[in-house]
């Protein structure tokens, strides 16, 4: 009996630390590939609570909540081609908001105001930010520019942040919603792309500037330069907490291994959350 007690004490104290490492505030969505189909999935960030949220014969990726939290906007295959669909956080009422079938629409993003969702898309010949009504519509060029551009993330004011190539490597650039008053962000050599804003204005954003694709940090300016990782693997897709206490990313090969990972900046612990199956494109639900 004192040995089963003993065992129980330390399985009951293992458990607590280990919830230490979370405040249970939050949910993570992304996207779990499926032989070659993709479903839009849930998960609390202490790793439980695992959900689908679609669950079709297609790929559902790169989904992205309102700021309100009531709808999420995606990129599908549903229809044979990439193109922008929207949901509510339920998954239900799923509409498609672009259509043209020459080219791939990816990585939408909704702006701060709920009206309106950016996204990357071919449609020119080259990669260019699009804007389209969150209710639908046209959707506008707003980067005919040189070069490629894309990943674009909203800021708390109505600009946007994306990168391009447009100078021989892939830069960080910043614009208005309108994209007028284009201008780089100096982060320093490499490349550095797929940036994301802190809500006290820091950028999280990946680099191969030391051989690897690691996360590093700064302010909007470029200033206060800091790495955040170091892997093997490629650590990309990093958004920041409600709360700016964590950011999750995606750490993968591109191949066989992907998963969502949790950095806690506090003490700048790396936690992995998804254990199974190929995970990529993590964001988190607005609190």
């Amino acid at each position: 009996m004192k040995h089963r007690t003993v065992i129980f004490f330390i399985l009951f104290a293992t458990g607590l630390l280990a919830q230490k490492d979370f405040n249970f505030k939050y949910e993570i969505i992304f996207a779990q590939k499926k032989a070659r189909d993709a479903d839009i999935c849930l998960i609390k960030e202490n790793g439980t609570g695992f959900r689908k949220i679609t669950d079709v014969v297609a790929a559902d990726s790169g989904p992205s909540y309102s700021w309100d939290g009531q709808q999420i906007v995606f990129h599908s295959e549903r229809k044979g081609w990439w193109k922008i669909w929207l949901m509510d956080a339920n998954g239900k009422d799923i509409r498609q908001l672009s259509f043209p079938r020459t080219s791939a629409d990816y990585d939408p993003t909704f702006s701060p105001n709920g009206k309106m969702v950016a996204f990357t898309s071919g449609r020119t010949g080259q990669e260019d930010i699009f804007l389209l009504a969150a209710k639908g519509g046209e959707a506008k060029n707003i980067t005919a520019r040189q070069g490629d551009q894309r990943y674009p993330r909203w800021l708390p004011d109505g600009r946007i942040l994306f990168y391009s190539n447009e100078d021989g490597k892939q830069d960080i650039y910043l614009m208005n919603g309108q994209g007028k008053e284009v201008q780089k962000i100096d982060l320093g050599p490499g490349n550095n792309i797929m940036a994301d804003v802190s809500n006290d204005g820091r950028i999280v954003f990946s680099s191969d500037r030391d051989g690897t694709t690691d996360l590093y940090m700064a302010n909007l300016d470029g200033s206060e330069m800091k790495k955040l990782t170091e892997s093997k693997l490629i650590d990309y897709r990093a958004k920041w907490s409600p709360d700016n206490r964590m950011i999750v990313f995606e750490r993968s090969n591109r191949k066989s291994i992907s998963h969502i990972w949790i950095l806690r900046l506090e003490d700048m612990k790396e936690i992995q959350i998804t254990k199974n199956g190929y995970n990529y494109g993590p964001s988190w639900k607005p609190n």
